[in-house]
């Protein structure tokens, strides 16, 4: 695993030499590692639902690890890192394996995975919602000579194969102000001579 960026920064740089100038300059690190740490994900093929969230709950883990009185074997190791290039790749892997314990594993401790399904309902009833205001805001384009006849078309094809009933009729009229009578040619209440009932 190489590290470009940070690598090249650094030697332009007087500030971070060793293991305790990472740790003094942990955040302005971390910051600059974060290219390098997306760039090792897209070339493992890992991917985040949240790469901004998955990254600054990694590096609150690595805070909280180095905060300890009681360290770890591992991160006493990377506390006697020689080489800062050695030291900046512990990093950049502690930092990554956080963020995919925290986001594949429901056994880790600080697992939390985003569920996305309820937002996306949300944005197919939005999308919906907007739809039909579209197609409201069309049929109020139309004259109210062609809306009759739009409607009187639908209610003719439709109330003979029970696709709508006479609730449906009733709710367009109302709604766009016309009489059911003039939309059916006929009124719907009035009882037919010719009917059996």
């Amino acid at each position: 695993m190489q590290i470009y960026k940070i690598t090249d920064i650094l030697k332009n740089n007087n500030t971070i030499q060793n293991v305790s100038d990472i740790i003094k300059n942990l955040d302005v690190t971390v910051e600059l590692l974060k290219d390098d740490i997306e760039r090792v994900a897209k070339s493992k093929r890992i991917y985040f639902p949240d790469f901004e969230f998955a990254f600054k709950s990694g590096v609150e883990m690595i805070k909280y690890t180095l905060s300890k009185s009681k360290l770890p074997r591992s991160t006493a190791k990377f506390l006697q890192c020689e080489n800062i290039e050695n030291a900046l790749k512990w990093l950049l892997s502690r930092i990554l394996n956080n963020m995919i314990n925290m986001s594949t594993n429901p056994n880790y401790k600080m697992y939390c995975c985003p569920q996305f399904l309820v937002l996306d309902d949300r944005l197919n009833d939005s999308n919906n919602s907007i739809k039909r205001l579209e197609a409201e805001i069309e049929l109020q384009k139309l004259d109210r000579k062609q809306l009759k006849i739009s409607i009187k078309h639908l209610c003719d094809n439709s109330l003979q194969d029970k696709s709508i009933n006479l609730d449906d009729v009733e709710y367009l009229c109302a709604k766009y102000d016309f009489k059911v009578t003039d939309i059916l040619n006929h009124d719907p209440y009035v009882k037919s001579e010719f009917s059996n009932n």
